[in-house]
C-alpha cells in the first residue's frame, strides 16, 4: 500500500477490526524509524 494512503488514513481514522489495527500498527513502526524490524519477515518470505 503506498505511504500516501497510511498517512491519509492516520489522518482521518482508521478502519474498524484487525485491518484498522495492522495499518496503525505500520505507520507506527514507519514513523518511528523502525522499518529494520520487519526486513527480516520480507526475506523470511518464499
Amino acid at each position: 500500500m503506498p505511504e500516501a494512503y497510511v498517512v491519509w488514513f492516520a489522518r482521518k481514522g482508521w478502519p474498524e477490526g484487525e485491518i484498522g489495527e495492522l495499518l496503525a500498527s505500520l505507520y507506527a513502526i514507519k514513523e518511528n524509524g523502525l522499518e529494520e524490524l520487519l526486513r527480516p519477515l520480507v526475506r523470511g518470505r518464499t
